[in-house]
């Protein structure tokens, strides 16, 4: 009698968190791919894994923002009329990024994101390390202050 082969249950949902994942590369630089998802999932006890993958995939696919999704909402912020008052040149201008962030470096990552955007729009920016400058300097509060 022929054996049969049965599918792995965690390649689905493994397969799953690494398309939901794809843009996302991490401070190791590493693709998170289906292998790299089914090595992680080996950190779990065996009757947990199943759970522990489609829970994962079921969070990520709510609350994953794709580096594309957040490209599009940091376009409508360097233009939105409402935060600028109608003048972007002036309102970015006259801005500082405060670079707050002590390990990792997503903050890095989504303030080079919004200078890629702003260049798209033709808005000009100070140079790093001046007032008004995109990653200006290290803070200890907020995220964002504007000059009056």
């Amino acid at each position: 009698m022929p054996s049969i082969i049965r599918p792995d249950p965690l390649a689905e949902p493994a397969k799953r968190i690494a398309e939901i994942a794809a843009d996302y590369h991490g401070d190791s630089g590493t693709a998170v791919t289906q292998d790299r998802v089914l090595r992680w999932a080996q950190c779990f006890p065996e009757p947990h894994r199943l759970a522990v993958l489609n829970e994962t995939a079921h969070v990520l696919s709510k609350t994953y923002i794709s580096q594309a999704r957040m490209a599009t909402f940091l376009s409508g912020l360097a233009r939105s009329e409402s935060l600028t008052k109608g003048d972007p040149n002036r309102f970015w201008s006259s801005t500082e990024i405060l670079t707050i962030q002590q390990r990792g470096s997503s903050q890095k990552e989504m303030v080079a994101l919004l200078q890629g955007e702003l260049t798209k729009a033709g808005i000009t920016t100070r140079q790093p390390g001046q007032p008004g400058s995109i990653s200006a300097s290290t803070w200890s509060r907020a995220t964002i202050t504007a000059r009056a």
